[in-house]
C-alpha cells in the first residue's frame, strides 16, 4: 500500500510540474507577442498623432502671408519628444517667411530652431 501511495504522490508531483511549466511557457509566449503588438499599436497611434498635427500645422502655415502652399513633416519617437520638423513651402526663399515659420513651430511644438528645416517647394 505504501508503494502505491508513493507512486501516486510522485505521479501527482510530475503532473503538477508539467502543468506549471506549460502555463509558464504559454505566459511567456503570449506576453512576448502582446508586447510586440503593443509596440505596433503605440507606433500607429504616434503616427496618427503626428499626421493630425502635421495637417493642423500645414493649415496654419498656409494661411500666413507669404508662405503659400506648405507641407509639414514631423519626426518623433515614442516618448512624444519631437526630434525634428521639415517644412516645404513656396515662400521659403524669403528670409522673413522663414523666421515667422520658425517662430510658429518653436511656439507650437516647443522644439529648438536647430531642429527645424524650411525648404522651398518646387
Amino acid at each position: 500500500m505504501a508503494k502505491v501511495q508513493a507512486k501516486s504522490k510522485k505521479f501527482k508531483i510530475e503532473y503538477f510540474l508539467i502543468i506549471v511549466l506549460t502555463i509558464l511557457a504559454l505566459f511567456i509566449f503570449f506576453s512576448s507577442s502582446k508586447s510586440g503588438s503593443f509596440l505596433n499599436i503605440t507606433n500607429n497611434l504616434q503616427s496618427t498623432k503626428n499626421s493630425d498635427l502635421e495637417s493642423r500645422i500645414t493649415e496654419v502655415l498656409s494661411k500666413i502671408d507669404g508662405v503659400g502652399n506648405a507641407l509639414v513633416l514631423i519626426n518623433s519617437n515614442n516618448d512624444n519628444k519631437i526630434n525634428g520638423v521639415v517644412v516645404v513651402c513656396e515662400g521659403a526663399n524669403d528670409l522673413q517667411v522663414k523666421i515667422v515659420i520658425t517662430e510658429v513651430l518653436t511656439t507650437i511644438l516647443g522644439v529648438s530652431s536647430d531642429n527645424i528645416r524650411i525648404l522651398k517647394m518646387k
